[in-house]
């Protein structure tokens, strides 16, 4: 491993997507991260904060081993589309199996680990001689293989499955976007979603953050190792089109399209304790969420008072019940600040100021992972397309994970308000943790809310709560797991 105050670690194709996502993971750790990227695909929009960033091609890579005391290397930095291979050929030959030659002789020459971003196609069944893509790329992992043999190179190679999540669509160039990508852009733009060939490809999916997980737990595994970073589990394309729309279209197939993805090992499970934490169904519905809220929701100014809170009503069970008191749109804390000191309060709020006893997070916890908007008027805030402050937002997964959030005594929720559609992207186990869940709509006569209202008491008591409306102002319910037998 990296002695942080001393070493520096190379991240090659760092401005790209995954390269940016695994750069923000190890500068939160503490390391101090260079990349290398000839921007041929990448994008100095994705570049992070406190990592440097040099403009090269991957085959001069000795210049950073002259500026930089690298102690381990990342490499991203490869041609990574199958369809465009077979015309590029000076770019694929030249970045994927001379400029992996180069990595492996700048590790070899430092004795440090290499950590390489294999590609799943070599275990498709029409091998790595499929396309000139898939031919580099397996042959890039034998360079890497064979210099742990010749020369005792330390190693870890993480195959990749159709990686999606925040920011992957941020590669603009014809050819490099993914399926979920061009899927994802055709539904919003109203039009019908493509698909090459009859649909019936079989492919596997991993959420950006978990591939990030696996990178960083594989260079700290000490044995060279493959490992194969997928939820094992495969979908048709035409599967995964459905996921959005049925107004699909069929169009020929294209030259290089493998017919599935196949896994054959389980190291990441066995040697990482590696776990998918976003499958590729809660994404898309995220996506769906928000497109939701921003096509639909136009709040007015319209925010009077603070909505008053029963708390004699829940307040004796959230302290009977275990665990934290979570307030989603905190504001002025004056709905939790009736629990602090007599449980753990964790609040979310991008506008709402600390306060001694509580623990904030000055963002939104949303449907997805990145950045919204939101209209704030000094009193309440609401998401809504294109206008108002840019804000941090985090996903339900990624806000307790931060917050090593495990029990919920009650979870407050303002539907109308920045966390509109969260919900919506939760599974049983997120509500497993819950006992109660107080829900507040304001009761406007606009159909939306009617609608939205009914549709969140539907999906509370599918599992397992029971609603009521509580006797307050602004349409407050609370949901709780069962009855209380002798309230207090």
């Amino acid at each position: 491993m990296c002695m942080k105050e001393q070493n520096d670690i190379l991240v090659t194709g760092g401005a790209g997507f995954i390269g940016a996502h695994l750069i923000k993971r190890l500068v939160k750790d503490g390391h101090r991260v260079v990349s290398l990227d000839d921007y041929s695909v990448g994008k100095k929009t994705n570049h992070v904060e406190g990592a440097i960033y040099y403009e090269m091609d991957i085959n001069d890579i000795e210049k950073i081993g002259e500026k930089h005391s690298i102690c381990a290397v990342f490499h991203l930095g490869n041609y990574s589309r199958i369809a465009p291979s077979y015309t590029e050929n000076d770019k694929v030959w030249g970045t994927n199996l001379i400029g992996t030659y180069r990595v492996a002789e700048f590790c070899r020459k430092r004795n440090i680990k290499l950590i390489y971003a294999g590609s799943s196609t070599r275990f498709s069944s029409e091998g790595i001689e499929h396309s000139p893509y898939s031919f580099t790329k397996g042959m890039s992992v034998e360079i890497i293989k064979n210099y742990a043999k010749w020369y005792n190179l330390k190693y870890s190679i993480c195959y990749l499955y159709n990686v999606f999540g925040p920011g992957y669509d941020s590669t603009p160039v014809p050819g490099y976007e993914s399926v979920i990508s061009v899927f994802e852009k055709q539904w919003k733009d109203g039009k019908s979603l493509t698909i090459c060939g009859d649909g019936q490809q079989k492919r596997s999916f991993t959420y950006v953050e978990d591939v990030v997980d696996g990178f960083v737990k594989s260079w700290e595994y000490s044995e060279n190792m493959e490992f194969q970073l997928n939820s094992q589990r495969q979908y048709t394309i035409l599967e995964i089109a459905k996921m959005f729309s049925e107004n699909i279209c069929f169009i020929p197939e294209r030259k290089g399209d493998r017919k599935e993805s196949t896994s054959t090992n389980d190291n990441h499970i066995k040697f990482l304790d590696w776990k998918n934490s976003l499958t590729v169904e809660q994404w898309i519905n995220q996506i769906k969420s928000s497109h939701n809220v921003n096509t639909m929701i136009k709040v007015e100014d319209t925010f009077r008072t603070i909505p008053e809170w029963p708390h004699t009503q829940v307040g004796s069970e959230v302290m009977i019940n275990e665990g934290d008191v979570v307030d989603l749109g905190c504001l002025g804390w004056d709905w939790s600040g009736f629990f602090i000191g007599k449980k753990r309060v964790i609040g979310a709020d991008p506008f709402c100021e600390e306060i001694e006893g509580a623990e904030l997070y000055k963002g939104v916890v949303g449907p997805y992972d990145g950045n919204t908007r939101i209209l704030y008027d000094g009193l309440c805030s609401s998401i809504i397309s294109g206008k108002g402050h840019e804000v941090e937002m985090l996903s339900w997964k990624s806000f307790c994970q931060t917050f090593s959030i495990d029990k919920i005594s009650i979870l407050k929720i303002n539907i109308e308000g920045g966390e509109y559609g969260l919900l919506n992207t939760m599974d049983s186990e997120d509500f497993l943790k819950i006992d109660q869940i107080a829900v507040s709509f304001h009761d406007w006569t606009n159909p939306l809310w009617e609608k939205q209202t009914l549709s969140t008491i539907n999906l509370l008591e599918k599992n397992g709560f029971l609603v009521e409306k509580l006797e307050c102002e602004w349409g407050w319910y609370l949901a709780r797991k069962k009855p209380l037998e002798n309230p207090k």
